[in-house]
């Protein structure tokens, strides 16, 4: 079976509840795996959303002006970790070296 690629390539998340990010991509058959990490092990601070690209609405008002969502972020598929198993995830944030 042929594995489907994401089309979409950016990640949108609300800034104010930012804690850290954890996706998880599955095929058809519901096989979880791999997953996508963005934020900081336990002992680490947080990374700076700021730096990031503020989203648009997806629908123009009545002028066609696609307007800014100043609380929500665009994140970069990219820019996050790739994992393959849980357990991986669990001790990046879980224990404390």
């Amino acid at each position: 079976m042929r594995k489907q690629q994401c089309r979409r390539y950016i990640l949108r998340y609300r800034a104010s509840l930012w804690l850290c990010r954890v996706g998880v991509l599955h095929e058809k058959t519901l096989e979880l795996g791999p997953f996508l990490f963005f934020g900081s092990s336990a002992s680490s601070p947080l990374p700076n959303m700021e730096s990031f690209k503020v989203a648009k609405h997806t629908k123009a008002n009545a002028e066609g002006v696609k307007a800014e969502r100043p609380q929500i972020r665009e994140i970069p598929k990219a820019k996050f970790e790739r994992f393959s198993t849980v357990r991986e995830i669990y001790d990046l944030l879980f224990k404390i070296a």
